[in-house]
This record gives C-alpha cells, sequence and structure tokens, in this order.
C-alpha cells in the first residue's frame, strides 16, 4: 500500500510537472567525480545512522523478551529511544545552529550513540538504555541531512540528492537482513545490537569520506576563480 501511494505521487509529479514557459528553475546537469562522490558518502552516512536505529528498534524486543519480559511491555521500552527523539532531534538542530560546528556534533552523537546501544545487552535498566540511545542521536541528523545542499551548487543537488537517497534505502534494506543473519549465526538476541551499534560508528567514515571531497576544489569553481 505504501509503494503504490508513491508510485501515485509519482504519476502525479510527472502529470503536473511546470508547462513550458512557466517560471525555469536552474538547469540541472549530470554528477561526475567529486560531486558523485560527495553524493554517495552523505547517503552512506545517513544510511548508516537511520539502519542502525532501525535495527535497534527490531530487534530490541526480541532481546527484552529472552530476558523474560512481555511481548507489550518490550515494545513499550523499545519505543522509549524513538519518543525520545521528537525533543532530542530538534533540540540538536538547534544546537548545531548555535555552535555552527556540525561535524563535532555528527561524530560526538554518532559514537555515543554505539557506545549507549553497546549498553543496552547489559545495563540491568533496559528502559534507561534506550532512553540513552534517544538522546544520543538527537545531535548528528541537522548536520547530516545539511551536507549536501551546503557542498552542491543548485543545479546539481537534486540530482545528488537522488543518488543520496538511492544509497540510504540501499543501506536500510541491508542492514535488517544482515542483523537478522547475525542473530540466527551467533543465536544471541543481543547479537543485532551490537551490530548496530558497529554500523552507528561507521557513520563517521561517511562523514570523512564527505569532508576529504569536500576539500577538494571542483573543476568548474577553480575555472571561476582562475577567470576571475
Amino acid at each position: 500500500a505504501t509503494a503504490a501511494a508513491a508510485g501515485i505521487g509519482l504519476v502525479l509529479m510527472l502529470l503536473c510537472r511546470d508547462a513550458p514557459g512557466g517560471a525555469a528553475g536552474p538547469k540541472r546537469t549530470a554528477l561526475r567525480g567529486r560531486d558523485l562522490g560527495l553524493s554517495v558518502s552523505a547517503g552512506f552516512a545517513w544510511g548508516c545512522f537511520n539502519a542502525s536505529l532501525v535495527a535497534v528498534v527490531a530487534f530490541g524486543p526480541g532481546l527484552l523478551l529472552a530476558r523474560g519480559a512481555g511481548l507489550g511491555e518490550a515494545g513499550g521500552v523499545v519505543s522509549l529511544a524513538i519518543w525520545v527523539t521528537m525533543l532530542s532531534v530538534p533540540l540538536g538542530g538547534v544546537l548545531t545552529d548555535r555552535l555552527g560546528r556540525p561535524t563535532l556534533l555528527v561524530v560526538t552523537g554518532s559514537l555515543l550513540a554505539a557506545g549507549t546501544m553497546l549498553l543496552i545487552p547489559v545495563l540491568a535498566h533496559a528502559a534507561l538504555a534506550f532512553c540513552l540511545v534517544g538522546v544520543a542521536i538527537g545531535a548528528p541528523p541537522g548536520g547530516l541531512m545539511a551536507l549536501l545542499p551546503r557542498a552542491l551548487p543548485p543545479e546539481r543537488l537534486a540530482t545528488g540528492l537522488g543518488v543520496f537517497y538511492t544509497v540510504f534505502y540501499v543501506m536500510m534494506a541491508l542492514t535488517q537482513p544482515a542483523a537478522g543473519l547475525v542473530r540466527d549465526v551467533v543465536g544471541d538476541p543481543s547479537a543485532p545490537i551490537v551490530l548496530a551499534a558497529f554500523i552507528m560508528a561507521a557513520t563517521v567514515i561517511g562523514l570523512a569520506v564527505f569532508r576529504r571531497l569536500e576539500r577538494r576544489r571542483s573543476p568548474a569553481r577553480m575555472h571561476s576563480r582562475q577567470g576571475g
């Protein structure tokens, strides 16, 4: 049903495009080299961040059930991580704007989130562990979502975001089966949570690649500076 709704939206977009002669936006150009790398690395970072959280939410109840919790109790405790993000993510965005250091907040928040995920299997108070996860993941989203709009020119941003979300959804699709496979092979309900923590930490790798590519000047910009 969700896929059908998305398909209807796509058809409507195709049918309701701007008529010829209307106000035209920036001409879109293909991504090459540096810009493609920026889009892929940013999508990888955002995919790792989200896929790890989804894995915790998906496999967290199984861990609590193995500890003797009831099904309703397990679902309620795991959902605390999501409820807390309703406050932590907006506050993280405000903090990112105030400090003006998105890289620091993304790295710190991702590593803290990975650390708190590792606490879930060992902390006696499960509710506290999931609340800590919800607090820790509040800082990175604002900085991660602002990566591409700040790095790509307008004529390549739409294409870049398409690549960004393609990589993001690939990460989302691969992480859950991988977490389930680890659960089956290891035979420990905490194994998917540990895997999720490592995937969360991999957000920093995607960001590092992005920043490295971002420091390289694109040929177009170099040419414009030389011409000026």
